[in-house]
């Protein structure tokens, strides 16, 4: 099997695709424009990961409602203690 079989079978893959991508910041709230720029801007999602546009729709207070550790505020808090 070649290569993109592979990411084609992975459940993630529909995230890869810009379409996927612009619906879904656009479902958090981000206008059209800038989400079919932001997702059509010739980066992979790891690059767009610490963007602007995915700070403004998914911001660090999501994740805490969502009850995920921040790494950052564990290393502050390690640090506090030494």
């Amino acid at each position: 099997m070649d290569g993109y079989g592979a990411i084609a079978m992975h459940p993630l893959a529909p995230w890869k695709q810009p379409k996927t991508r612009t619906k879904k910041l656009m479902q958090a709230g981000l206008k059209k424009v800038l989400a079919y720029h932001s997702t059509n801007n010739g980066r992979d999602p790891w690059w767009n990961s610490g963007a602007r546009h995915m700070n403004t729709t998914h911001s660090k207070a999501n994740f805490d409602r969502l009850g995920l550790v921040s790494v950052r505020n564990t290393v502050q808090g390690l640090q506090h203690l030494s």
